[in-house]
């Protein structure tokens, strides 16, 4: 099934989705492996943006036409550059999830700022940057933290943080 993204609905056999949208996605089987019918629901929600685990080559901008940024695994800001996130942007951790395998937790996403290293994070009060779960419903530990190390540092206004361990 194709998906348009920010398509307008029609009859015309595309999945009409936009960003930031749920979807549910349901499959039935008529014999799964020992010949039982069976149903799978799984949700699923679109996301601007896929950050996988790493070092930061450059000196970004996680504009409000990108989001939400899902971070697949920890994200290291080290030295000389800064992570600059705009106001309104959200910043989506896969729960109990770490695609590096490392870091504080090996099975957490974090946000690492390593020495040398700048997170400038500032919302607004009507548009606050919001760093959550990608759960359907956020528990406390589904990801790591956002970590300042060794001397890394940043600016953070009007941000919300859900979802993360607390420590």
């Amino acid at each position: 099934l194709p998906l348009g993204l920010d398509a307008a609905a029609a009859a015309d056999g595309v999945l009409a989705a936009a960003v930031g949208d749920t979807l549910t996605l349901t499959y039935l089987d008529a014999a799964d492996d020992f010949g039982n019918p069976g149903t799978v629901t799984q949700t699923a929600q679109v996301v601007g943006t896929v950050v996988p685990g790493g070092t930061l080559a450059a000196s970004p901008t996680w504009a409000l036409a990108g989001p939400p940024y899902l971070l697949t695994g920890d994200v290291s800001i080290n030295a000389g550059t800064t992570l600059t996130v705009e106001p309104g942007v959200t910043v989506l951790f896969t729960p109990w999830s770490d695609d590096q395998a490392a870091g504080s937790w090996s099975n957490r996403s974090e946000l690492r700022i390593n020495g040398g290293g700048t997170l400038t994070a500032v919302g607004t009060a009507a548009a606050p940057i919001m760093f959550t779960s990608l759960g359907a419903s956020p528990q406390a530990g589904d990801w790591g933290a956002i970590r300042f190390r060794d001397g890394g540092g940043g600016t953070l206004r009007y941000v919300e943080v859900s979802g993360a361990v607390t420590v």
